[in-house]
């Protein structure tokens, strides 16, 4: 759930909010709890399977970039509440509910006692600038 709603938690720290605000969201917390069971105790990994099939994949991460459009917006249009005509508070908060999984997955191996550094998202090459590293060769 940590990994799922990251960027709700780290965007509510940042606007001093409550960070289990995203708990009132009922129908969100049950697709997030059914997704979760469906990939760890479906039998035979058949829903593994089905994302294995390219096209669908591809639907899938597609839809999964909207849904990150739509945070970020939804992001931004929550600090522009809080401070009018704060840019950056807009595009740090933005920015925060956007890539909040990943960002909070680092702190999270941290207090677990996990942490590799190598792990860590902001290190990598984005999917984008790798093409483009690949291309120029």
């Amino acid at each position: 759930m940590l990994y799922c709603f990251g960027g709700s938690v780290l965007s509510s720290l940042m606007l001093a909010e409550p960070p289990v605000a995203f708990l009132a969201k009922g129908t969100s917390i049950l697709q997030a709890s059914s997704v979760w069971y469906l990939v760890f105790y479906c039998p035979q990994d058949i829903f593994c399977r089905c994302f294995a099939f390219l096209p669908l994949r591809l639907l899938v991460a597609g839809m999964k970039e909207v849904t990150r459009t739509w945070k970020i917006t939804a992001g931004v249009a929550h600090a522009d509440s809080h401070f009018k005509d704060a840019w950056l508070v807009m595009v740090a908060v933005g920015w925060a509910r956007g890539a909040g999984g990943g960002l909070i997955s680092n702190f999270e191996q941290l207090v677990r006692g996990v942490w590799k550094p190598e792990t860590n998202e902001l290190l990598k090459m984005s999917q984008y600038l790798e093409f483009l590293s690949l291309r120029q060769c």
